[in-house]
């Protein structure tokens, strides 16, 4: 999912994010890795995230 990460925290949006919505990567910096198969996530939950520029 794409997101945008600041001072430790990652913030997520309910967009499109599908791997050809490219207008979703508007104000974003980071991408967060989520495994199939992963549970709901919840807010305060630890995930890995990758950093665009």
């Amino acid at each position: 999912m794409r997101g945008y990460f600041k001072e430790g925290y990652i913030y997520l949006n309910d967009q499109k994010h599908s791997s050809g919505t490219i207008s979703s990567l508007i104000g974003k910096n980071a991408i967060v890795e989520i495994s199939p198969g992963t549970p709901c996530l919840n807010e305060g939950d630890k995930v890995t995230v990758i950093l665009i520029d």
